[in-house]
């Protein structure tokens, strides 16, 4: 079948139609192919956002081919499922979710990163779902999509066993790492891969009666096994064993005469998954993968629960699980390890929908789930002879259930999704040309009536799509482009301006993306502490860049004002410029004290407003003398006292002594300040910087000798300390003119 132009003009003669058949399997053979292997390097998410993208054009493209399918055959067939009500509830939910999201822009396209748990998203591996049962109809077709699915994978698994043993071969630099994988950014989600490719390829090897593919399924068998023994991931192991014991317990039923090896292959894999678990592929062979850091389950249930209590039904709106968490983070998560990370999605997937999208989404899926396998199930044990159409029913069910199940512990990516709207779609048609055949809906385009113009809609809608997520997702990779682009360029030290103009044209782009004006603003204000070299602070070209800073700022706070981040990054960027802003703990105060509001239990937000208080007290006694700023100024401490004190409530091993001691000395309390500096000391006793702000403290209070005493301490810590020895010089210099009599 050759493509051209007079063939896609051909496309819409009576003629062409069986052609045209072929366009729309082959298509659809095209996504499950390209869509796990799919990435691209350059991007600054070289692969969710590739995927999500590359994928939603290809369904909306097979879209279109379907409807000038049923446009030339005067009718157009829509095959419903019994999971139809479900469907419809976690389309109605989801948009519900989507009018009440705390940010449209994620909900609609997605958070950098994640992009796949969108509306746009959602609604395109639902409409990925009803191609697939409507276009796949024989047991052929159903072969020719797995086989399609499993080349796919055997790529990637071979490809990463490469990986791991760190024989890279791609030339890009950003695949040149043993963790790298071309699915996700994540290492055990390649080993749910990988298991489901070992249960589907054992399956092929058992019933395939052809040598070319019993050979093939034995290879990508082995290949499997191998690539998941060497990733080392145990939970998915558990999992492929259970289903594969179920399976040997069916076939001991269902199947009296099946040949041995029916029973001696799967306990044989069996048996390697338990020595698998028992055995460790780093320590054997030296292979290092990479950890996923995931939110733990109390935390992510404390936060699914409060986001039920304020919106039950909807949810904070499609990936913004960040902002509930910012929000409802329990206190006890501050005393885990992982406390100083933020979290874009909980533990796992279940947890992260009832916060994200709230209730009916979460009711909808399990009611799609649950009659998904009572439906197979039945359909698996009615049948009286395990034949191999029951056997790929029970290979892609399984497969299904081992992600079902694997949501209950891990957050989804893309690829996740993916495979679980692929492998549900598959079961369906499983079923259905298995001999329960499901209702169809047919629309005669004959007459031209309601029923010809709802097609033409449909078909103009599915068109008007394409070209606006084509044009607007174009937009959007050319931006996050341009700021990978940068992000390279400022690593090799590259010319400055260049750096600048990538930027600027990412937030061009695609004005919708807070972290580009963060990057822009990051850069400005980089700049202006550098030009601070060649010309004064109130320069015009130092005032430029700072003024930028101000208003990059300003646009990231107007995109994402729910965001604590963007006004911690706030913050910071205003410390850094203190030599050229006046009021930059002013205007820290007022940042964190916003970021608080959005996440009142980050104790480090706490703590720097507890220090940006203290050190805009300490500007305030230096520069008035007055009452009044006096006055102001001890305001402002007792605040920072209460900040510190509640910093100590959140978490209690951030230096809070220190920082209390700290505004007692600027108050003048200096025997209260010693008192917390030694509280701090007896858990420091090693603290080189303590032991001096003690020393500094007895040099003010008059006793000079107990100065002398710390400085000495320090000195016997760190011998080779010039600075200590000048300022022991000093002070014993003070000390013995004091002592020193003056002569009348």
């Amino acid at each position: 079948m050759k493509l051209s132009l007079k063939f896609l003009g051909n496309l819409f003669t009576k003629k062409e139609e069986n052609k045209l058949e072929k366009v729309i399997f082959y298509t659809f053979c095209g996504i499950v192919f390209l869509i796990p292997l799919f990435f691209i390097s350059a991007s600054g998410d070289p692969i969710e956002f590739n995927k999500t993208f590359l994928f939603i054009i290809l369904v909306l493209l097979t879209t279109i081919f379907y409807f000038i399918k049923s446009y030339k055959e005067k009718e157009f067939i829509f095959r419903g499922t019994f999971l139809d009500w479900g469907i419809l509830g976690l389309l109605f939910f989801t948009v519900l979710s989507f009018l009440f999201s705390q940010n449209y822009y994620i909900s609609a396209v997605g958070l950098s990163g994640f992009y796949s748990g969108s509306i746009i998203g959602i609604f395109s591996f639902v409409l990925f779902f009803y191609l697939l049962v409507n276009i796949i109809k024989t047991w052929h077709d159903f072969q020719k999509i797995i086989f399609t699915l499993v080349f796919s994978g055997l790529v990637i698994i071979i490809f990463n066993i490469f990986q791991i043993s760190m024989i890279y071969l791609l030339p890009w630099a950003e695949t040149q790492n043993y963790s790298f994988n071309a699915i996700a950014n994540s290492s055990l989600t390649l080993a749910i891969f990988s298991s489901i490719f070992i249960f589907i390829t054992l399956i092929i090897f058992l019933i395939s009666e052809v040598k070319w593919q019993k050979y093939f399924g034995l290879f990508g068998l082995v290949i499997s096994m191998s690539l998941l023994f060497l990733l080392n991931k145990d939970l998915p192991i558990y999992f492929l064993i259970g289903l594969i014991i179920l399976l040997l317990v069916i076939i001991s039923f269902k199947r009296k005469t099946a040949p041995n090896y029916w029973t001696v292959v799967p306990t044989i894999v069996v048996t390697l998954l338990i020595l698998f678990i028992i055995f460790d592929s780093g320590v054997l062979f030296g292979t290092k993968v990479s950890e996923n850091i995931l939110l733990d389950n109390s935390t992510a249930s404390t936060i699914a629960w409060e986001g039920i209590k304020e919106y039950p039904l909807w949810g904070s709106g499609q990936q913004t699980f960040f902002y509930d968490f910012a929000k409802f983070r329990p206190v006890e998560f501050n005393n885990l390890d992982i406390w100083n990370i933020q979290f874009l999605k909980s533990s796992n997937e279940w947890l992260g929908l009832l916060a994200t999208v709230g209730l009916g989404v979460v009711i909808s899926l399990l009611f799609i789930y649950f009659k998904m396998s009572y439906h197979i199930w039945r359909s698996i044990v009615r049948q009286k002879v395990l034949d191999e159409k029951v056997l790929w029913q029970i290979a892609i069910f399984f497969s299904w259930v081992l992600i079902f199940m694997m949501s209950i512990f891990i957050p989804f990516n893309f690829i996740l999704y993916f495979l679980n709207w692929l492998l549900l779609g598959l079961s369906i048609v499983a079923i259905d040309i298995g001999g329960n055949k499901f209702s169809e809906c047919r629309l005669d385009l004959k007459k031209i009536n309601y029923k010809y113009w709802l097609m033409v809609l449909g078909f103009s809608g599915t068109i008007i799509l394409l070209t606006v997520v084509f044009i607007f997702g174009g937009r959007i990779w050319i931006a996050d482009y341009k700021y990978a682009s940068a992000q390279r360029a400022i690593t090799a030290n590259e010319d400055i301006d260049g750096i600048f103009s990538k930027l600027t044209k990412a937030t061009e782009l695609n004005p919708y993306e807070s972290k580009y004006f963060l990057s822009l603003a990051q850069g400005y204000s980089a700049q202006a502490l550098l030009e601070t070299e060649n010309y004064d602070i109130n320069s015009p070209e130092i005032q430029s860049y700072t003024q930028k800073v101000v208003d990059n700022l300003k646009q990231a706070k107007l995109i994402d004002p729910k965001n604590s981040v963007v006004y911690e990054r706030e913050a910071d960027m205003y410390d850094s410029l203190r030599l050229i802003i006046g009021n930059v703990d002013e205007l820290s105060v007022d940042a964190y004290l916003t970021a608080i509001e959005l996440e009142p239990n980050d104790p480090l937000l706490w703590l720097n407003l507890g220090r940006s208080r203290l050190l805009l007290a300490q500007t305030i006694f230096i520069n008035n003398d007055n009452e009044e700023s006096i006055n102001e100024a001890n305001s402002l401490l007792d605040l920072a006292i209460d900040d510190f004190e509640k910093t100590r409530d959140l978490k209690s091993d951030l230096a809070i002594d220190y920082n209390i001691g700290l505004v007692y000395q600027t108050k003048g309390e200096l025997d209260k300040a010693l008192e917390y500096f030694y509280k701090e000391l007896a858990i420091y006793p090693e603290s080189l910087n303590l032991r001096y702000q003690i020393a500094l403290v007895y040099q003010q209070s008059g006793d000079i000798q107990s100065a002398i005493d710390q400085l000495n301490i320090i000195l016997e810590l760190d011998p080779n300390n010039q600075s200590i020895i000048d300022v022991i010089a000093e002070m014993e210099a003070s000390l013995t003119a004091e002592e020193t009599p003056v002569a009348e």
